[in-house]
């Protein structure tokens, strides 16, 4: 399931590569603002307005690296949307993939059903009328046993004892066979 991600502040519009721009310059002062200021105290006179923006230049090297910062991070937002499109994708191709596998199993399923039984080509066959000799007895006895016998004959596989006691007979018969 695809994860559910808040959405991103508003992203601030980028620095210019000295830093912020300056305040705009106030109005000129009145001739009575003047005097009222000359009248006060100097420290008064220093005091910028209410609600004016101090004017600070960033060192360029901080800018630099603020705007690298966000570049990364863009770039970081990118990548990440990228991957979300793709895991998506990725996943949808399992889900194709599991269906396909499902139909496909369920094909061989049918494929897997008792196949016909080919006669292979007599070696003795004449290759110009594909004509065979007659069968013989054992070949007719081994046809009307297999059409009474209702399912395919398995023989169950030998057990190791079996393969041991086999071997040890033949080498026993090969060495009697030798010595006679």
């Amino acid at each position: 399931t695809p994860e559910i991600h808040p959405p991103s502040p508003p992203r601030p519009p980028p620095l210019p590569p000295n830093g912020p721009p300056p305040p705009a310059p106030s109005p000129a002062p009145s001739a009575a603002a003047s005097a009222a200021s000359s009248a006060s105290s100097p420290a008064a006179a220093a005091a910028p307005e209410y609600g004016a923006v101090p004017s600070v230049r960033a060192p360029a090297n901080v800018v630099a690296s603020i705007q690298a910062r966000r570049a990364a991070l863009h770039s970081n937002l990118l990548y990440q949307q990228a991957l979300h499109t793709q895991l998506a994708r990725i996943e949808s191709a399992l889900k194709r993939n599991a269906t396909l596998m499902r139909k496909a199993r369920s094909y061989a399923s049918f494929a897997r059903t008792r196949p016909e039984h080919r006669r292979a080509k007599s070696f003795f066959a004449d290759p110009l009328t594909g004509d065979a000799p007659p069968e013989n007895k054992d070949a007719i006895r081994r046809r009307v046993t297999l059409q009474k016998i209702p399912f395919p004959y398995k023989a169950n596989a030998w057990t190791k004892s079996e393969i041991e006691s086999l071997h040890t007979a033949v080498q026993k018969e090969v060495v009697r066979a030798q010595m006679s």
